[in-house]
């Protein structure tokens, strides 16, 4: 479980598992690493899955400042370097997804392939999404965790699925109030995604690129990634029915195959990883 600091100045935490390609998998907004544990499962007899706990979160710093997507995607490029990583499959997950497609518009000889799992390219361009946003981030800095948990059930999960696990969103609600985030880094987290822009860097995307979206997600709308896919060029969309913004938990069987399955269509030659 080693930490390393970087040339961008913090201190990330971060965790390798398993053999192969490298797999570099960013999480979301106020996540670390472990969100991806049940995809690591299943990726690490094939992949070397390097797990990024971004400034802010998880086991790593937390910073007084620089809590900016592409300040993120540079402390991301800067762990790949100093790992020796001359090439990797890169993933991530609504925050982390920003930051994966910042990685992939500015240093493409990095990304070999590239997914998008909930994602959108300007915050201002949707007052839902912002409205959102803004009243979390409120939650954060007054650190009303008792709005913020239950909260995060709603937002984050469709109708049906609630319906049916209240009892299990439940306990994940009460792990939550015992191992209450920073809120400096979390802040700084929904302040990053406040103020996204991905201008018209997208279309300097040039490595295979699958972007997924749960057809009930009402945090990242399946058309927020549509918008995407059509400034990507050659991109693959993919809905996942039923699920909220959380398929790679709900729907992780799915989620893995869909995963797996481009990982395998965009395997690295032996010259690709030189």
């Amino acid at each position: 479980m080693p930490d390393a600091t970087l040339s961008t100045g913090v201190r990330l935490h971060y965790e390798i598992t398993g053999e192969g390609d490298p797999l570099v998998l960013i999480p979301g907004t106020g996540q670390g690493g472990g969100l991806w544990v049940n995809q690591v499962a299943v990726y690490q007899p094939t992949y070397r899955c390097i797990q990024i706990d971004n400034r802010g979160a998880g086991k790593s710093e937390v910073t007084d400042s620089g809590y900016t997507i592409n300040q993120m995607a540079e402390d991301a490029i800067a762990l790949i370097e100093h790992l020796g990583v001359q090439r990797a499959h890169i993933c991530g997950q609504s925050m982390g997804a920003l930051i994966a497609q910042e990685i992939a518009a500015t240093r493409p000889d990095l990304v070999h392939s590239l997914q998008l799992h909930g994602t959108f390219d300007r915050t201002a361009r949707y007052p839902h999404l912002r409205r959102q946003l803004e009243i979390r981030l409120q939650l954060v800095r007054r650190e009303l965790w008792d709005i913020f948990g239950p909260n995060s059930v709603v937002w984050l999960n469709p109708p049906d699925y609630v319906n049916a696990h209240d009892a299990e969103l439940q306990e994940q609600q009460d792990r939550f109030f015992k191992n209450l985030p920073e809120p400096k880094g979390l802040a700084g987290h929904f302040e990053a995604d406040l103020i996204y822009d991905a201008g018209d860097r997208l279309a300097q995307i040039t490595a295979p690129t699958l972007i997924t979206v749960g057809s009930h997600d009402i945090t990242t709308l399946p058309s927020y990634g549509r918008n995407v896919q059509a400034q990507i060029p050659e991109s693959e969309f993919r809905i996942f029915d039923g699920a909220g913004h959380l398929p790679f938990l709900t729907h992780q069987d799915e989620f893995n195959r869909v995963t797996l399955d481009f990982l395998a269509r965009n395997a690295m030659s032996d010259q690709s990883r030189n």
